[in-house]
């Protein structure tokens, strides 16, 4: 199980925000399994004058061991910023490492397209050819919606998530897609399956605050901001 952040925004990262998420890496009030330490990673891009860059950044450690990875998400600044940063708890050793950290990325048609999510989905959702291959069931989205775009990304992710949402305990996620003549566009969906017994409810809420989205975990640590997310809905952010 992961966290979540997505945003977008103005001139720099809201530093109370990404302190709020590394706690919440730490120490996780609402998860079972207390904290996030299986890496983290995150996909932003940055728009100074008429161009956009990307900072893509995927590592195995966790976020408040990570010096060097904390430097240069702070560091970031510009006229406009669009990203997704999310932190890991996985559950399979032989699927942990930086291949498995998200955001996933993949071409598709003439987007670069970035993936992360927040709970589990039951293989049994995909067209796979081998299921037992070492693929997450978070890249196996991306690669299944990597087979449905036509021309749209969001009525594909759309889709995508109203399929999957029967074999899934969670479908917290953000997708950010980016082509040269749209620029980034950002996508947050919000479902998880009411009433699961074994994890408290409250570890799947989304909250939304000043152009940010992200877990309740960190909502907990900024101690305020109650805009809980629509539930079982998708936001253009």
């Amino acid at each position: 199980m992961c966290r979540i952040v997505a945003f977008s925004t103005q001139e720099e990262l809201n530093l109370n925000v990404i302190n709020a998420l590394i706690n919440s890496a730490k120490k996780d009030p609402f998860s079972i399994y207390l904290a996030h330490p299986d890496g983290w990673g995150f996909i932003i891009y940055v728009k100074k004058g008429r161009f956009w860059k990307d900072f893509y950044y995927r590592s195995p450690e966790p976020i408040y061991e990570d010096t060097q990875g904390i430097e240069i998400l702070k560091s970031i600044k510009g006229e406009e910023i669009k990203g997704i940063i999310h932190v890991r708890k996985g559950n399979k050793k032989f699927l942990m490492g930086v291949s498995h950290n998200h955001p996933y990325y993949k071409r598709i048609n003439q987007y670069e397209v970035y993936f992360a999510h927040n709970g589990s989905i039951n293989r049994k959702a995909f067209s796979l050819t081998n299921p037992m291959l070492p693929y997450t069931d978070s890249y196996l989205f991306l690669e299944e919606l990597s087979k449905i775009v036509d021309s749209s990304i969001e009525d594909a992710y759309k889709k995508l998530f109203n399929k999957v949402k029967e074999y899934s305990t969670s479908l917290n996620s953000a997708l950010l897609y980016y082509s040269e003549g749209e620029g980034p566009k950002l996508l947050v969906g919000h479902y998880y399956v009411k009433n699961n017994r074994e994890t408290n409810e409250e570890y799947y809420k989304m909250y939304a605050w000043n152009n940010y989205v992200f877990s309740s975990t960190v909502k907990y640590y900024l101690g305020k901001h109650d805009n809980e997310l629509v539930y079982d809905s998708i936001i253009n952010l």
